[in-house]
């Protein structure tokens, strides 16, 4: 289940969510409980709306981390934990003594990553909804520009100066809290 959005078609998995949240989870709360709800998608409610695209976006992507981690600690030797119960470290012990600063580069990179695609992560919603998506409240950053650049595709040049700044701006904010939070993570990995 954690793999799912990563093997087949983000297109794919996004209809059979939207299925899912829209169709099916009404149907079954109406059968368990006799209750009528709203399709959770598509509900007049921005909180809920928003939330199960939350959902999702952290189900995508929980599949990825999950992989990198388990490499990481993976590579851990196992005579460390030998020698550590040896010494009578327990398993909480050992996972704050050991696993913690072991995967302390992995940990930096998937933060760095994070805050690198801060504002430009658009979290599927072009999937979801397309140009469509009339929600402006909802909207992401990465979403605003995806779909203000593909209407200024269409529309004409005249709207690609206003974009290109955006970016620009965004570029300036983004570049130096990268660097920022890579220098306060390598001085707390080095400890």
């Amino acid at each position: 289940l954690l793999f799912i959005p990563h093997i087949l078609s983000a297109v794919i998995v996004i209809t059979m969510y939207k299925y899912f949240v829209e169709n099916v989870i009404p149907e079954v709360v109406y059968l368990i409980f006799d209750k009528k709800i709203d399709p959770l998608l598509s509900s007049p409610n921005k909180d809920q709306t928003f939330g199960v695209m939350l959902f999702y976006y952290v189900w995508a992507s929980f599949g990825t981390n999950t992989m990198l981690f388990c490499g990481s600690v993976n590579g851990i030797s196992e005579s460390i934990f030998d020698a550590a119960k040896v010494d009578g470290a327990s398993e909480p012990r050992e996972f704050i003594s050991i696993v913690v600063p072991m995967i302390i580069p992995t940990i930096t990179t998937l933060v760095i990553v994070g805050v690198a695609s801060l504002f430009t992560q658009q979290m599927h919603l072009f999937t979801f909804w397309g140009t469509d998506f009339r929600e402006k409240e909802l909207y992401t950053i990465g979403y605003y520009l995806y779909n203000s650049t593909k209407k200024a595709g269409i529309s004409g040049l005249s709207d690609y100066p206003a974009i290109a700044t955006l970016g620009v701006c965004i570029s300036l904010v983004t570049i130096p809290l990268t660097i920022i939070v890579r220098k306060c993570l390598n001085k707390i990995g080095n400890r």
